[in-house]
């Protein structure tokens, strides 16, 4: 008796799509820019995107906006937690004070984008076409380009829900 397996990969996942950002504005206010100047909702989520660098919690800005008739979620997320920590050092009698600024990103081998817009739909590419026009003619936006997910090194630290 023959026996036949079929898998069924990607079977009910979502297409994903991703946009690199270059822009030196804080993330509220370029989620504010990005509402403003292509008439998105970007809402900030109640919880941050957390990840654990060696023994380290980084909080990554997660702005979430869901369009529900074209069944597509967007999600705006900072590329970069930077932390300072407090160094004492022994100097003579006198104890002097250093602070080390570490800088973690959610992405590391794209450290100078500022923000991903993740998409999640069925057909992202149509909606990167859409947007990357629009993010271009943004005032502070530098630059923004496609990336293409399945190539990136850590995405895994872009799936979440």
């Amino acid at each position: 008796m023959i026996t036949q397996r079929h898998v069924l990969e990607n079977f009910f996942e979502d297409e994903i799509g991703l946009i690199a950002i270059h822009c030196q504005e804080e993330d509220y206010c370029f989620a504010f820019l990005l509402n403003k100047f292509l008439n998105l909702r970007f809402k900030k989520k109640e919880n941050d995107l957390d990840l654990l660098y060696n023994g380290v919690l980084a909080s990554f800005s997660n702005f979430e906006f869901i369009e529900e008739e074209k069944d597509c979620s967007l999600y705006l997320l900072g590329n970069n937690y930077k932390t300072t920590k407090q160094k004492i050092t022994s100097a003579g009698s006198l104890f002097e004070e250093h602070y080390e600024e570490k800088i973690y990103y959610l992405i590391p081998e794209y450290k100078s984008i500022n923000f991903f817009i993740k998409i999640i739909s069925d057909f992202p590419k149509n909606i990167e076409k859409k947007l990357l026009p629009e993010i271009l003619k943004i005032p502070p936006v530098i630059t923004a380009y496609s990336l293409d997910y399945t190539t990136l090194k850590s995405k895994q630290n872009l799936n979440f829900n």
